[in-house]
């Protein structure tokens, strides 16, 4: 997407309340400023009474945005997105996500999705849901061990119960059924 601007005589002058932007400004980690732009277009396309309005408060909030990712707010943008996909996740641990689909979710690239959540917690966003999962799992068998292996395996929207009982013991060092048990624990 782009904004094509013209400039007009002493737009380039310095002074208060003025935004000078450079021609070409990366805004794929912000998905913010991705959601704007669709509601500007469909603003603009809009019948509605109180349409010029709407457009200006949309085109500053674009403006305001795209200033925070030209002064160095991008990080905090993508720290929002890592906190905003962990959220998804912790929110919805029966389900399992491509990064496609939280891409298309969050309006963002792959590439964006997979670096905000390395930079979060050092793994792949992939590795990350597992693990999260995982923990999730774990925590509920402490709460409730009497709940079947099968049951937490569909919960948490692993394949199988051979599926979860893999990934479990890769992560924690023994079988899901010795941890219940309360067999010694190495996390």
């Amino acid at each position: 997407m782009c904004i094509h601007v013209t400039r007009e005589n002493g737009d380039l002058e310095k002074g208060k309340g003025k935004l000078i932007l450079p021609t070409l400004l990366h805004a794929g980690s912000n998905p913010n400023i991705k959601s704007l732009f669709h509601e500007i277009v469909d603003t603009c396309w809009s019948r509605s009474h109180f349409k010029q309005e709407k457009m200006s408060a949309l085109v500053s909030l674009l403006l305001y945005e795209l200033a925070d990712l030209r002064s160095g707010k991008a990080e905090d943008a993508e720290q929002e997105l890592a906190n905003k996909i962990i959220a998804l996740v912790d929110r919805t641990p029966h389900r399992s996500f491509r990064v496609q689909d939280v891409a298309e979710k969050f309006e963002v690239s792959t590439k964006t999705i997979e670096r905000a959540i390395k930079k979060k917690t050092e793994m792949t966003f992939s590795k990350y849901q597992t693990s999260r999962k995982l923990e999730m799992a774990a925590q509920q068998m402490r709460v409730e061990p009497d709940i079947r292996l099968a049951e937490i395996a569909a919960t948490f929207g692993f394949y199988n119960e051979f599926h979860f009982s893999r990934l479990f013991k890769n992560k924690y060092g023994l079988s899901p059924s010795k941890y219940k048990n309360g067999d010694k624990k190495t996390e």
